[in-house]
């Protein structure tokens, strides 16, 4: 039996949703008015060139014209500056770049560099390359390689079966040699396989214009590289991709006389994807264009990829510095910025007030996303949240078509805002979003994802719909010859949207942007005077002081009357260069209006140029719990109809209170199409600290997906402090969630039925209260107060207690070692000649060990757009100055797994006050490091039990009525101090929690700080009693004592060897350490020689000193005495404990001396075959001697510094080339040492024939590179 399939047309248009606001119809009717002659500027990850639907506007032209990469992760130091010779370069990786004879440099000067190919990439990209480099480059030849040295060895043991055949110790060595080949092939895979590939940069000027070159060749064959000039002198060829394979787009900029190459690639497909839906033009499908096809685009990155594509201050200062710049040139009319987080504040901060200097004085009209942190009121993010309503914000709205096409839903519901979409008020009462949008769009993304499209939502996409509307009205204005105005836009925007009562009055703003209509109000009204101004508005609340957007009542029970004063301010565009007269001639009589009883405003207000005042009246006291908003409008008395000039927000939350028992009860909730949303505002009582909401299902065959989200509003904190959020299923009978709260500050906590959840659904769910209050909440504890004492107060209903402390973190704090301030470069300068100056600050630490760990500064934590510095960013640098990570305003979010060793921090901060800079020129910063277990403290409930370190507290039942309840914390123990390397100025963070209930002592926890106070070196913490010595003898000590020291430090010359005679007088032969000084005075550690030296650095006469001082060691050491000590299974002596001491000291001393004179005598017999063509194998066998003789104290395998190097010099001369790779890469593992690193590619190339290790070379070649860069990574 057959059928037939019936299908109706794919409706393409719904991918990139614009019907829903009237985007297409209006472009129908003029299709001229498509954006062009508009530049959008797109602040975010970057914009692939290449994209589908990127390529060319709807007339032709570039779609994408200019691009930079404004956070610095992209920027190349090209300050070093070289001559080519005949046609060829070194660059600064070493290899030798061959310049095209195409090339035309009258100067013959060439700027090189360096780049790290992954620092280019995203993380998704690089493990894709990572493992496509593995499987057609690294396998094909390492593979065979092992499979070789597996090979050999399994013949040798094969012929040399211990069971059959004595080894001789040639055939040891060689046993040894094969099993080491076989161990450090394997370990050579996982150290090198995925190491970066490194580019050399080549820049310099043709006499017309910066050209630069990235040698992706990497073998300096730079004709097989693309030559580029700035992206904007020609978007169409000034950009390629790193490799075919890759697909990741990449420009040039050049800054400082090319001394700065800035690379810019891609962070992530989040820009290209906000850019298709804002203005992709698909010209042979036009179904699929963005909202404004005829839109032009410029690309300003200001996701820092070295922080995951976190936005900083930097990037987006510079950011607005360009477009300020290019205003004209390119046409930038309108910013998309779907970025932001949120601001414990919003009345100040210097990035918000540049973002206003960038709309009221370049007339730019920014759009920006409002956050997806929804459903809870107040999430509202930064921006649009600044000091001033001067940016769209724009909520995410979702269609049934869009359900039906984007998502696949078979069913549907009616519009509405995305569950998720951040709601208003902003925290100061603004509405925080002007209007919504659709949210989601199947639009394109970067080629390096390998695919043409892809569907995304968030705000992030109705932010640039709005944006692309915008474009699309400027465009027809300008056609019409109207004079366009952000104001007036917004305006328009906002007084035409469709609002729906159905929709959550807090997520769609003003309503769903119409474009048709926005158009028809600003050709209709673009003549009223108001067309060209701002209107400022702020309150003050019962005579506060004048910071607020809007009025915004929710964490007191207001039950009479309040007086609210409102200013406002009108201000022209450009108001600095206006026409006096204008300002004369403006005057405006306005009626007010309120929809609601309850607030009560005067009929009229005369305006002129000037801030007036007026106030207003709200009674909230009839009101009934819940959220209640109006909006006071004032409308034009000569022309109403206009809509109103300016509105002003009121919202009121009245919240439920609770009984004694601290419940809260809601039976048969019906959640379906027309009610999403449930939300409750309860005032959490006195004296609990935390809550348990549990929720019925009360139909178990229907399922839906619920977010539960609860927020508490505390001052100077965002809505984040105090906030629990979580997606559930609702499918079993009963959920439960537990979250802190904050007693007397109102709660909200939302149920919201997801979005695409279609299924009705009824609930039943409780709140109750919970917690022990203890009267000091954070504690700071110092290590010398013995007892820190702490009193609880009862909860509201039985609980039951069971402290504990537990400190995870050790915190460090660091002085800066050297601060420096700078003038930036132009790049830097705000127009016309505001100058922006940078200090840099330098911190060293050391890590015993590996951990995790970040850095963070308590002057600028979590702040951003509200900090008063412009930007917070630091970079750590381990000892060889490689890069290792980066943090930023929100440092633990930037937590790093580091191994242990020495690291520098450098800390960038930039102001255009030099003053305020040198203010904090000795800030200090802290080094938050995870310990590798937590630390405990024991805690008493009597002090009696305290002090005699008795019993500790146990399980106890605290009733509402019972009587403070104290409790006493014991100090860390001294050996436990000592035991973690502690020192004075340390201090251990963590949290104490009091209830025994295992939820509630998850989330009911407290901050607890434990400061050591002092350094302690012995167990007892006191210094040992010495023998009474005259002062004589003391002077002489110490004299001894410090020339002794000095040995190590002076460098090798007369001078130390004056010294070392001086010793030598003094003691003798008693003092074997004083011959060790020496060997290490001689040849430092940093000074080693190893197999790969250069024979013309050879100092023979060094060498025989070092063996001369070695022997001198051997003849005090009488290594038959140590060999018998050590042989003594257990030592019952008195003095057992002293002599251990001494004989590891003389045992340490001996390792030493064998093992420096075991090297020195290969480097004599190397220097002796490799120079004179001498092959003794009497001192061969010499050298074998001296090394069974140290093996005697110490395992071969032993990661000993000397017997590495030993080993190092007896596999060279044995040519056991694959002992010495062991070696070296078990050195590696504890430090990146340039020296040891390149010794291990001598190795490799000895060892192996070219055609077989190529791979192995390269990519040790590259790790050289990598791992010992000449300069720090620039900001």
């Amino acid at each position: 039996m057959s059928t037939t399939l019936q299908t109706e047309e794919f409706p393409v248009w719904a991918l990139v949703p614009k019907k829903e606001t009237g985007v297409t119809n209006f472009l129908t009717k003029n299709p001229s008015y498509d954006g062009r002659n508009v530049t959008i500027a797109i602040f975010d990850s970057g914009v692939d060139p290449g994209a589908p639907g990127l390529k060319v506007t709807s007339e032709g032209k570039p779609k994408v014209i200019a691009r930079y990469d404004c956070s610095g992760a992209g920027d190349v130091d090209t300050s070093t500056v070289v001559t080519v010779e005949g046609n060829k370069i070194k660059g600064l990786s070493g290899r030798t770049l061959v310049i095209p004879s195409t090339w035309k440099n009258p100067t013959g000067k060439y700027h090189i560099g360096i780049k790290n190919a992954f620092e280019l990439y995203t993380k998704n990209v690089q493990k894709r390359i990572e493992e496509e480099k593995k499987e057609k480059e690294w396998d094909p030849m390492h593979k065979p390689l092992l499979s070789k040295s597996i090979m050999e060895q399994q013949n040798f043991n094969n012929e040399n079966d211990p069971s059959k055949v004595v080894l001789t110790r040639d055939l040891k060595l060689r046993k040894d040699d094969l099993d080491s080949t076989v161990e450090a092939l394997q370990s050579l895979e996982k150290k090198y396989k995925f190491i970066t590939p490194v580019y050399d940069c080549v820049v310099f000027h043709d006499g017309v214009q910066w050209l630069a070159c990235l040698d992706t060749s990497e073998i300096g064959d730079l004709a097989s590289c693309k030559l580029m000039g700035e992206f904007s002198e020609d978007p169409v060829n000034n950009f390629d991709y790193i490799t075919a394979s890759d697909r990741m787009s990449y420009s040039f900029n050049v800054y400082n006389d090319g001394d700065v190459l800035e690379i810019v690639s891609l962070g992530s497909s989040h820009g290209t994807h906000v850019s298709a839906i804002a203005a992709g033009c698909f010209p042979d499908e036009p179904d699929r264009n963005g909202v404004a096809p005829g839109a032009q685009i410029i690309s300003l990155t200001i996701g820092d990829s070295r922080l995951e594509t976190m936005e900083t201050g930097t990037a987006i200062v510079r950011a607005m510095i360009k477009v300020m710049e290019l205003r004209t040139k390119f046409n930038i009319d309108v910013i998309n910025m779907s970025y932001g987080e949120h601001s414990n504040w919003s009345h100040a901060g210097r990035i918000g007030d540049i973002m206003n200097d960038v709309v009221d004085k370049y007339a730019v009209t920014w759009v920006a996303s409002a956050g997806n942190h929804g459903p809870a009121l107040s999430t509202v993010g930064a921006p649009p949240d600044i000091s001033k309503t001067t940016i769209i914000g724009v909520g995410a709205y979702v269609s049934p078509e869009m359900m039906t096409t984007e998502y696949s839903m078979s069913q549907t519901q009616p519009g509405n805002t995305y569950t998720w979409s951040s709601r208003g008020p902003t925290i100061d009462g603004g509405r925080g979003i002007s209007v919504c949008a659709p949210g989601g769009a199947i639009a394109s993304v970067p080629g390096y994802m390998l695919r043409g499209t892809q569907l995304m939502n968030g705000t992030s996409m109705s932010a640039p719909h709005v944006a692309g509307a915008t474009a699309v009205l400027i465009s027809g204005l300008k056609a019409k010859n109207i004079d366009t105005c952000p104001y007036m836009i917004k305006r328009a925007m906002e007084n035409t949207a469709w609002y729906n009562d159905r929709i959550d009055h807090f997520s769609q703003g003003h309503g769903l942007l119409q474009v048709e209509k926005a158009f028809d109000y600003l050709t209709q009204y673009y003549t009223e005077q108001e067309s060209y101004v701002k209107f400022i508005l702020s309150c003050g609340v019962h005579g506060g002081k004048l910071d607020g957007k809007g009025i915004h009542i929710r964490n007191a029970i207001e039950n009479k009357e309040i007086d609210c004063n409102i200013s406002v301010e009108p201000v022209f565009l450009k108001n600095g260069d206006i026409d006096p007269q204008k300002k004369i001639n403006f005057q405006m009589s306005l009626c007010l209006t309120s929809d609601v009883s309850w607030v009560s405003v005067p009929k009229y207000l005369e305006l002129m140029y000037m801030l007036r005042s007026f106030n207003i009246k709200v009674d909230p006291s009839g009101l009934h719990p819940g959220v209640h908003t109006t909006t006071i409008r004032a409308y034009d008395t000569k022309n109403t109809a206009k809509g109103p000039v300016f509105t002003f927000e009121v919202t009121i939350v009245r919240p439920l209170v609770t009984d004694h028992s601290g419940l809260l009860s809601h039976d048969n909730v019906d959640f379906n199409a027309n009610s999403l949303i449930k939300r409750n505002f309860v005032l959490v009582p006195k004296n609990v600290s935390w809550a348990t909401l549990h929720i019925k299902h009360l139909d178990t065959d229907v399922n839906a997906n619920f977010c539960l989200h609860s927020v508490q509003l505390l001052p100077q904190k965002s809505c984040k402090y105090m906030e629990y959020c979580k997606m559930f299923i609702m499918k079993s009978n009963e959920f439960q969630a537990h979250f802190a709260v904050e007693e007397n500050v109102v709660l909200e906590f939302v149920l919201a039925k997801y979005w695409s959840s279609c299924s009705n659904i009824k609930l039943s769910y409780k709140l109750q209260f919970h917690g022990i209050i203890p009267q000091t909440q954070n504690i700071a504890m110092y290590h010398g107060m013995g007892l820190h004492s702490v009193t609880l107060k009862p909860g509201i209903k039985n609980e039951e207690i069971l402290p504990a402390v537990s400190l995870k973190h050790l915190i460090t704090v660091l002085k800066p070692n050297e601060g420096k301030i700078t003038a930036l470069t132009y790049r830097d300068v705000i127009p016309p000649q505001r100058p922006i100056y940078q200090l840099i600050l330098s911190y060293t630490f050391s890590l015993p060990k590996s951990t995790e760990a970040y850095a963070t500064c308590g002057l600028f934590g979590e702040l951003l757009y509200e900090s008063e510095y412009e930007s917070q960013l630091w970079m750590l640098f381990d000892s060889n100055k490689q890069y290792i990570a980066a943090g930023d305003a929100y440092s633990s979010r930037h937590v790093y797994k580091l191994d242990k060793g020495d690291y520098t921090i450098k800390m960038h901060v930039r102001h255009e006050r030099r003053d305020l800079l040198e203010k904090i020129i000795d800030l200090p910063i802290q080094v938050v490091q995870k310990l590798q277990n937590p630390i405990s403290l024991d805690v008493f409930s009597s002090h009696h039990q305290a002090t005699i370190f008795g019993k500790k507290c146990l399980t106890h039942v605290m009733t509402p009525n019972c009587n403070l309840f104290p409790l006493h914390i014991g100090s860390l123990p001294n050996d436990k101090i000592i035991s973690l390397k502690l020192i004075a100025g340390h201090c251990l963070s963590g949290n104490i929690h009091y209830v025994k209930d295992e939820n509630g002592k998850k989330v009911d926890t407290y901050d607890f700080k434990y400061f050591i106070t002092d350094t302690f070196k012995t167990k007892n913490g006191l210094k040992p009693i010495e023998e009474n010595k005259t002062k004589l003898e003391e002077f002489n000590e110490i004299i001894y004592e410090t020339k002794f020291n000095w040995l190590t430090k002076l460098d090798f010359g007369e001078d130390s060897g004056s010294l070392y005679n001086s010793l030598c007088e003094e003691i003798g032969d008693k003092n074997s350490s004083v011959h060790i000084s020496w060997i290490q005075c001689i040849e430092p550690e940093d000074k080693k020689k190893f197999p790969n030296f250069s024979i013309d650095d050879f100092d023979v006469e060094k060498v025989k000193l070092i063996i001369a001082a070695a022997d001198r060691v051997l003849s005090i050491i009488d290594q038959d005495d140590l060999l018998a000590f050590y042989g003594i299974k257990s030592d019952l002596r008195p003095e057992a404990s002293k002599l251990k001491i001494s004989n590891d000291r003389l045992r340490n001393n001996l390792i030493e001396a064998l093992s420096r004179k075991g090297a020195a005598m290969c480097q004599l017999y190397y220097y002796n075959n490799v120079k004179s063509k001498i092959n003794d194998k009497n001192e061969l066998r010499d050298i074998d001697d001296i090394w069974l003789q140290v093996t005697c104290f110490i395992s071969p395998d032993s990661d000993s510094k000397s017997l590495n190097y030993f080993n190092i010099w007896h596999g060279a001369v044995h040519q056991n080339h694959g002992r010495m790779m062991k070696i070296l890469l078990r050195m590696l593992e504890d430090k990146h040492i340039k020296e040891i690193e390149s010794c291990l590619l001598w190795t490799v190339k000895v060892k192996f024939a070219a055609d077989e290790s190529k791979h192995l070379a390269s990519a040790i070649s590259n790790a050289l590179i990598v791992h010992y860069p000449k300069t720090f990574r620039p900001f």
